[in-house]
């Protein structure tokens, strides 16, 4: 496989780690490539929470951290895109709330371009949500389908994979040393003329969210 920009971006903040997996492709990847390899790692004698020890912690709504614009952090032109981020939830959010765990997208500039992932409560059912918009102004918000039982779930995985106009989204749960299975929650056709790349930071944790209450790492 031939690899386009991968990175790890370690942000220390306090104390605090944070994990962020981003990746530009140039050829169709499995998002579970490593799947055995990782579900070794998650049925360790360490505990769930251990795992994700130094994740960031979201104690309420607006509680964020930025990283700075790069090109590592925004997809190419001609390349897929694929995202990965793990959290853990406490507390729901109201009806007709919604969560932004990661965002970078500019409200601010005419075509508003860039990506976003959201959880949105509608009644008693959560889902997930991906903002796409390109440089074109095509494109917005993505709902797919429904998160069950996340508030006793343990740790999510929310996995996002854009390649030859298809967004995907995959999820995992991490519970009790369970072995995860990953699952497709959907996807759309978005065309391939949507780059979403923008020259705002890069925000993780309640991004202009209403409310919030967990951790989240990636």
């Amino acid at each position: 496989m031939k690899t386009g920009i991968g990175t790890y971006s370690w942000i220390r903040m306090n104390g605090v780690l944070m994990i962020l997996f981003i990746l530009s492709f140039l050829l169709p990847i499995s998002i579970f490539v490593n799947w055995d390899s990782v579900s070794a790692w998650f049925q360790s004698s360490d505990t769930d929470d251990r795992r994700f020890s130094e994740a960031f912690l979201v104690p309420g709504k607006g509680v964020h951290f930025a990283l700075e614009d790069s090109n590592l952090l925004n997809p190419e032109e001609g390349k897929g895109f694929f995202m990965a981020v793990w959290f853990k939830i406490k507390e729901l959010p109201l009806p007709g709330e919604e969560i932004q765990l990661v965002a970078k997208y500019d409200l601010y500039h005419v075509s508003k371009s860039g990506y976003s992932l959201a959880l949105r409560r509608d009644g008693d059912v959560i889902y997930p949500r991906v903002y796409w918009r390109g440089r074109n102004a095509a494109g917005g918000w993505y709902q797919f389908s429904e998160l069950k039982d996340i508030l006793h779930a343990g740790w999510v995985l929310l996995a996002v994979s854009v390649y030859d106009g298809k967004l995907g989204l995959h999820t995992a749960y991490l519970n009790s040393g369970k072995d995860p299975k990953p699952l497709l929650l959907g996807g759309h056709e978005i065309g391939s003329d949507q780059l979403a790349s923008s020259g705002v930071r890069l925000r993780v944790g309640a991004v202009a969210a209403p409310y919030f209450h967990g951790k989240i790492g990636a």
